[in-house]
């Protein structure tokens, strides 16, 4: 019997162990997370193996698409070693180690690893919200992306694309997705524009200025929503108002559209492995 972190490999039939794959289980616990499961699945990875894409992209706390309830657990390794082989485990393989660094005490690939895997699978606008997201929150920055994006590698091209359409200003991301929107359509804006009182006080940032205007687009939805934020929002809009400029509210169903891009329904959870020229 081989454990790691109270995950334990091989077989349990008692209440006290809940499955995670073939010989593999957590802990039954009601407020077990992310690194309960994964320090199960860790038991399997080599020497060289480490949770990338999705799985990892979660791990390092950004946003994400909306994605299927069964969704894999993705893992890559170094083709030198033997392929763990489980259900609901799909691994990437490559000629070198991917660079990795640890997080709940397990190995994960790096943030730039990490973005580039999901650019090998996702669809453009779900590549720029994880770019946005790792931005934001400083997991790596936008040389780190870039030197990696220009390598031939595998999803290094549709990585190269969301890197140009990426803005670190964004803060979340339905924030992204409407700057997305007016990207799209060929409408020039600037993110959380500075609003400030008739004393030259700063007072708020609106999400979207539309640049060569003084019209500001503000998501309504999620932290907006919120009563404090609110009440932020409206006093906002009176002290724009009251400067000669105008709020337009976008709602969540005018820049969502189907977010679930059609190659995440495609990765389902099976026993597959990728082999990798990079």
């Amino acid at each position: 019997m081989e454990s790691r972190d109270g995950a334990r490999r091989g077989h349990f039939r008692t209440k006290d162990w809940t499955k995670v794959s073939h010989g593999l289980y957590r802990p039954s616990v009601n407020d077990a997370g992310i690194r309960d499961e994964l320090a199960a699945w860790a038991l399997v990875l080599p020497v060289s193996g480490a949770f990338t894409h999705l799985t990892a992209a979660r791990a390092h706390g950004w946003w994400l698409p909306p994605m299927p309830v069964d969704l894999p657990v993705f893992a890559c390794m170094a083709t030198r070693e033997y392929r763990p082989r489980r259900e609901g485990l799909r691994i990437s393989q490559h000629p070198h180690p991917v660079s990795a660094l640890r997080r709940y005490e397990l190995p994960f690939a790096t943030p730039a690893e990490t973005l580039l895997a999901c650019s090998r699978d996702l669809a453009l606008l779900d590549v720029v919200v994880l770019v946005d997201a790792a931005l934001y929150t400083k997991s790596c920055s936008y040389e780190d992306i870039s030197v990696l994006s220009m390598r031939h590698r595998r999803g290094a091209p549709m990585l190269r694309k969301a890197l140009r359409l990426a803005d670190a200003r964004s803060e979340s991301a339905w924030e992204s997705l409407l700057r997305m929107l007016h990207v799209a359509c060929g409408v020039p804006v600037e993110p959380q524009y500075g609003v400030y009182d008739e004393d030259g006080r700063f007072v708020a940032r609106g999400d979207l200025r539309i640049l060569g205007t003084r019209t500001l687009h503000e998501y309504d939805g999620g932290e907006h929503r919120r009563k404090y934020r609110h009440r932020h929002d409206l006093r906002e809009n009176v002290v724009w108002a009251t400067r000669g400029g105008s709020v337009v509210v976008i709602p969540p169903s005018r820049c969502s559209g189907r977010r679930t891009s059609s190659s995440a329904r495609r990765m389902r959870p099976s026993d597959e492995s990728t082999v990798l020229s990079g």
